[in-house]
């Protein structure tokens, strides 16, 4: 997954597919994604993953929580 959000056009590729293409035919699949907008089938996969799966975490919020050092889960 982290190899896919370090495309450089995934963030932006991905709010086209969330605002147009799922908006169009919120049942596509993978293959076709990959097909229509011209993108490996693995990067179509994980991006329609997250979209239709809001609660998988991102890079970004895998990021921020590997800051963290043992002290701050100290109870």
């Amino acid at each position: 997954m982290d190899s896919v959000h370090a495309l450089p056009m995934y963030n932006q590729l991905k709010r086209y597919v969330q605002e147009v293409m799922l908006k169009e035919k919120p049942e596509i699949l993978a293959k076709e994604l990959a097909v229509e907008v011209n993108i490996p089938l693995g990067e179509a996969i994980v991006m329609l993953e997250e979209l239709r799966n809001p609660t998988i975490p991102t890079a970004q919020s895998r990021e921020k929580s590997s800051n963290r050092t043992l002290l701050d889960f100290e109870s």
